[in-house]
C-alpha cells in the first residue's frame, strides 16, 4: 500500500487501547481518524447514562485526550477526576463536558466536532451511533445478557454479539469510512470495544470492501476472551462480527512473520502497546494490506 496518500486510515475500537493506535498514527503523520465504540455501561460513563440516557462518552473522551497536546489546559480539563465525597465522586470532567455539549447539540456528532475544535484535535473521532445502544450477548443456552459490564462477568463466551436497539450508524463515521484507504480494528477488549461497532450493518458492510488490518492484544483479557495467539484473535474476531482480517499485526520479532501474520516489537512491558513502537511497526502492517 501506498503510504503518501490523502485518503484516511480509519482506526475502530475503543478505550486504551484505541487511544494509543492514535497516538502511533499521529506519530507517523499520516491522514487518519476513528469509529469509536459507545456501548459502555459501566463507571462514569454508565452512571451517566443511567442519569439521563445518550451514548457512552467514556472511550470518545479517551481518545480525545490521547491526541491532545499534553501541556494544553483542555487536557488537564478532559482527565480531572473529583475525588471527594458527593454526587460527583468518580465522574471524570472530560465525560460531563462532553454530556453538555450534547445536550446542547442536536447530534453527539456535533458535541465532538465542537470540542475538538476546541481542543485543536484535528482528526475526526466519530461515535459509532448517534443513538444510544447496549452490548447484548446471546450464549448457547439462549440467555441474552445485556451490559457490557455484564457480559465481560460471564465464563464462557458467547455465541453472538448485537444491539439493544438496533441504531442506524453515526453518518458522520459512515462518511470517515467511505473515504478511508484501510482500516485498523484494536487493540482492545474484543467483546466490547472491537465488536459493538462492527454490530451496525452500514459500519459492517464498508468496512468488508476495505484492508483490514488487526493489531492483536499482548495478554488476555478480564473477560471470557482467553486467546492471546494472533490466530484465535482472529477467528473469534471474524466469528462475531463476519469481517474478514487480512493481516495482523502482533508484539515479537520479524522471524515470527508468517503469511498475513506480522510480529514486532509493540511493548516494552508486555502490558500496554507503545505508541512509538506500534507506529515503526504499523509502517510494515500497512504495507502488507
Amino acid at each position: 500500500m501506498a503510504l503518501d496518500t490523502h485518503a484516511p486510515i480509519v482506526a475502530i475500537g475503543g478505550g486504551h487501547g484505541l487511544s494509543k493506535l492514535l497516538q502511533a498514527l499521529q506519530l507517523c503523520q499520516l491522514p487518519f481518524g476513528a469509529i469509536v465504540a459507545t456501548t459502555d455501561n459501566g463507571g462514569s460513563t454508565g452512571r451517566l447514562r443511567d442519569d439521563n440516557g445518550g451514548i457512552a462518552w467514556g472511550d470518545l473522551r479517551y481518545c480525545l485526550s490521547a491526541l491532545t497536546a499534553p501541556e494544553a489546559l483542555g487536557k488537564l480539563l478532559l482527565d480531572y477526576r473529583f475525588e471527594q465525597a458527593g454526587a460527583l465522586q468518580g465522574h471524570n470532567l472530560g465525560n460531563l463536558i462532553l454530556l453538555a455539549l450534547d445536550q446542547l447539540c442536536i447530534h453527539p456528532s456535533d458535541a465532538m466536532k465542537l470540542l475538538s475544535a476546541m481542543l485543536e484535535v484535528s482528526a475526526p473521532l466519530w461515535p459509532m451511533s448517534d443513538h444510544a445502544t447496549q452490548l447484548a450477548a446471546r450464549f448457547a443456552d439462549n440467555a441474552v445478557i445485556v451490559g457490557e459490564t455484564q457480559i465481560d462477568q460471564q465464563p464462557q463466551l458467547p455465541q453472538q454479539l448485537l444491539l439493544q436497539p438496533a441504531v442506524p450508524a453515526a453518518p458522520a463515521a459512515l462518511a470517515l469510512l467511505r473515504q478511508a484507504k484501510a482500516v485498523l480494528i484494536g487493540p482492545g477488549s474484543m467483546l466490547t470495544s472491537l465488536c459493538p461497532p462492527l454490530l451496525l450493518d452500514e459500519v459492517a458492510e464498508i468496512v468488508a470492501s476495505k484492508p483490514i488490518g488487526l493489531i492483536t492484544n499482548l495478554r488476555a483479557e478480564q473477560s471470557p476472551v482467553t486467546q492471546t495467539e494472533a490466530a484465535a484473535q482472529i477467528t473469534l474476531l471474524q466469528q462475531l462480527t463476519g469481517i474478514t482480517i487480512s493481516a495482523s499485526l502482533s508484539h515479537g520479532w520479524p522471524q515470527q512473520d508468517h503469511q498475513q501474520y506480522l510480529y514486532r516489537p509493540l511493548s516494552d512491558d508486555g502490558i500496554e502497546h507503545q505508541p512509538q513502537l506500534l507506529a515503526a511497526a504499523l509502517q510494515h502492517l500497512l504495507q502488507k494490506l
